[in-house]
């Protein structure tokens, strides 16, 4: 039997088809993060079933075509607020209405505002959505996102589903696969924060530290303090506090496991390591880590 979830591009990350050496606990193990997806989307943010069966399609459509070699259901479970979640969903609808050619090829144009899909583009790591590729090839990807989206939800989605429908009945939604974090007021700010320090003389901005770290790794940050300093003066480090506290061991390890990473904001040099609360001195007003050097 082929195996419907190879692709030319990337080979089989799982059988969408049951065989013998599978189980259907195996099943909705390997899509944990998708069942959860999809419970957010029903649960929390009243979302159309058949539309979020066919959003999580796409997710793994990407997937398996080389554009990432994330998980992007578990990076949006795990590291997005349910407002942008619901921002994300919506940009995907917008790749699906292109494929199902509900639009006109005028959102091939770049430069259309309304066609907007930045969002859903920065978790992408190995290449980015091309639009006008989706459009001119619609049918075939349509039919390929719709095998996944049929056959995922009839193997993971299923008992989800079936709570969904007698909910009503029943006053509420049962045991569901993950918890809902409306926030986490719960850990204190110091733990999800990530020190930053930058390079004397080659000033950066705290809008420059936004929107490189929110292209890289989505839209995590809850609020980022620069180094208090005179106008004429350049701060040297910030404290970037993240919504949450999985995010700051994702910044600082990207380089490796020692806790600290070196990023590149628009050719200036930026150190990441986790936050450190220390004892306030006399020299300083507040309670921070002190800045390092580095050679650059």
């Amino acid at each position: 039997m082929a195996d419907t979830f190879a692709s030319p591009k990337q080979p089989s990350l799982f059988p969408i088809s049951f065989s013998t050496s599978i189980s259907k606990q195996d099943y909705l193990l390997f899509y944990k993060n998708e069942r959860s997806l999809f419970t957010l989307l029903l649960v929390v943010l009243h979302r159309d079933a058949v539309q979020s069966i066919f959003a999580i399609g796409f997710l793994i459509w990407l997937e398996r075509e080389g554009y990432t070699l994330k998980n992007l259901a578990e990076i949006i479970v795990n590291t997005l607020t349910p407002d942008v979640i619901n921002q994300v969903v919506n940009q995907i609808l917008t790749c699906l209405k292109l494929l199902h050619k509900e639009t006109n090829s005028s959102i091939c144009d770049s430069n259309s505002g309304r066609y907007d899909i930045s969002l859903l583009q920065s978790f992408l790591d190995r290449k980015l959505i091309n639009l006008k590729v989706l459009y001119y090839n619609g049918d075939s990807i349509f039919d390929e996102v719709s095998n996944i989206a049929n056959e995922v939800s009839k193997k993971a989605f299923d008992d989800i589903l079936e709570q969904f429908i007698n909910r009503r009945n029943v006053g509420g939604f049962g045991v569901v696969p993950f918890k809902i974090k409306d926030s986490e007021d719960a850990i204190p700010p110091e733990d999800r924060t990530i020190f930053l320090t930058f390079s004397k003389g080659y000033p950066i901005s705290e809008s420059e530290v936004r929107e490189y770290f929110t292209s890289m790794f989505g839209d995590f940050i809850e609020s980022i303090h620069m180094q208090m300093v005179e106008p004429e003066n350049q701060s040297l480090f910030a404290r970037i506090v993240a919504r949450r506290a999985n995010m700051v061991k994702e910044v600082v390890e990207r380089d490796g496991p020692l806790g600290k990473s070196k990023y590149n904001i628009n050719g200036k040099h930026v150190w990441a390591r986790k936050y450190v609360k220390r004892k306030p001195t006399k020299d300083m007003g507040e309670c921070v880590a002190s800045p390092q050097r580095h050679i650059v």
